[in-house]
Formats: C-alpha cells, sequence, structure tokens
C-alpha cells in the first residue's frame, strides 16, 4: 500500500513533467505541423556527437535537446536543411554527423558475440560434467575398483586358509 506521503510525491511528480512538457510545446507552437515534421526529420537523420550510436531525436543527453530546440528556430527562421547540418557540423568537425559510426556498431557486435560464446562454453561445460558425474545411486550399485580389489583379496585369503 501507498502511504499518503508517496502519493502526494508521485502527484508532486506528474504536475512537474506537465509543467515540463507544456513548457517545451509553448516554444514550438509558433512552429506549423510541416515546420515541426521538418525539424524532426533532419534531427532523425543526424547522428548524435553527445550519445554514440543514436540519432539527435533519440539522444536524451541535455545539449542534444539544445541542438533539436535551435533545429526548430533555424526550421521557423526558413533556414535549408543541409545549412542547418553544415552549421551543426561546424561545431564538432572531428565527429561525422552523416554516417553511422561503424566502430561503435563492431566494437558492439564483437562484444556481444564473446560474452554469447563464454555464456555457451560455460553452459557446454556444465552440461558435460552433469551428464558424466555418476549420481549417488549410481556409485551405490557400481563398487569402485579399490573397493573390490580388497573384497577380491580378502576372499582369496579366506581361500588359502
Amino acid at each position: 500500500m501507498h502511504t499518503y506521503g508517496q502519493r502526494l510525491k508521485v502527484f508532486a511528480w506528474v504536475i512537474l513533467f506537465t509543467v515540463v512538457s507544456v513548457d517545451g510545446w509553448a516554444e514550438d507552437h509558433h512552429l506549423t505541423a510541416d515546420q515541426l515534421r521538418e525539424a524532426n526529420a533532419i534531427a532523425t537523420t543526424i547522428w548524435s556527437p553527445f550519445c554514440p550510436g543514436r540519432t539527435l531525436t533519440s539522444c536524451t543527453s541535455r545539449k542534444a535537446a539544445e541542438w533539436r530546440k535551435e533545429i526548430r528556430t533555424w526550421v521557423a527562421d526558413d533556414m535549408s536543411a543541409d545549412d542547418i547540418r553544415r552549421h551543426l557540423q561546424a561545431r564538432v568537425p572531428h565527429f561525422d554527423m552523416e554516417t553511422y559510426p561503424r566502430s561503435m556498431f563492431l566494437s558492439r557486435s564483437l562484444a556481444a558475440g564473446a560474452c554469447g560464446a563464454a555464456i555457451l562454453l560455460v553452459g557446454l561445460v556444465f552440461f558435460v560434467r552433469r551428464q558424466s558425474t555418476p549420481t549417488d545411486e549410481e556409485e551405490l550399485l557400481t563398487p569402485s575398483p579399490s573397493h573390490a580389489r580388497r573384497q577380491l583379496e580378502v576372499e582369496l585369503l579366506a581361500l588359502n586358509n
């Protein structure tokens, strides 16, 4: 059960989120639907220098949010998509915002493959050991070689006496 204080905290967070959302809408409400679509299309095609492997649209960084806001402002000012890309690229000349960072994809793929192979290997070793280890019942039914040898020696001594 939730206490009154917990419910109040949740309510406060909902109010805060609503105010922040309305504030974001207030900044964009002067854009037409076509301008918003164009700004989102531009942000979707630019790789974020703040979140490797993500576009500006999917990056949760504050800097990415600032860039998205600037893109909307520039679209409202009728700046072309190419000019917007050039302007943003000039800020980070060492980063290629147009092509997917393949090195990151390759390193993530190799790491995932290595982890998967390690898990399979550990599972295989566990399975083989489990199959080759006799159970307690099997050990009781099958005497060990040293036990059988001692029993044989005892029987031979008994026959010789």
